[in-house]
């Protein structure tokens, strides 16, 4: 499964638990919440490693920018030596040469913020996901204990005991 759809399980489970009547609060099964939330855990390289794919994805399209940009400038200065003597050419060859290196440029910058901006995007989210899940734990022990408190404790070491099978014939 995936982060996102563990986080919709927990929520279901949570949303599905047993209400208590009057107290607004729920009974949740906490070994499988806590199952789901090791299962968060063990996904959360994977996010990792996908945010590193997008910074090194990154990297290629910052590459292939400055080698596009190294053949434009290649190309200007090839135009340059072709029109050395006509002077009005020579400089707008050079106008040209350096508005294409700055918008090459400026679009490898703007993939750069984009692609940490998502990253970062990414990773304020599985925290604000996380955040809410450890709260909604927190809130439901915290009941399950106040009720614990509430109904009384057995004498130490006394354990409810499991019905008899039925009688076989």
């Amino acid at each position: 499964m995936s982060m996102i759809e563990l986080f919709q399980y927990l929520e279901e489970e949570l949303r599905n638990a047993s209400s208590l009547p009057l107290t607004g609060k729920r009974l949740v099964d906490a070994d499988k919440c806590v199952d789901i939330i090791a299962d968060l855990q063990s996904l959360l390289p994977e996010e990792v490693k996908k945010a590193e794919e997008i910074v090194a994805s990154e990297a290629r399209i910052l590459d292939a920018a400055h080698q596009r940009a190294d053949q434009m400038h290649e190309q200007a200065e090839q135009a340059f030596r072709e029109r050395v003597n006509d002077h009005d050419v020579t400089r707008q060859a050079r106008q040209e040469a350096q508005y294409i290196l700055q918008e090459a440029r400026k679009e490898a910058r703007e993939i750069r913020l984009d692609a940490m901006q998502y990253c970062d995007d990414l990773l304020a989210e599985m925290e604000k996901n996380a955040a809410q899940l450890q709260s909604e734990i927190r809130q439901n022990r915290a009941s399950l204990q106040n009720r614990t408190r509430q109904e009384g404790t057995r004498p130490t070491g006394e354990r409810r005991r499991p019905p008899a099978p039925p009688a076989e014939r």
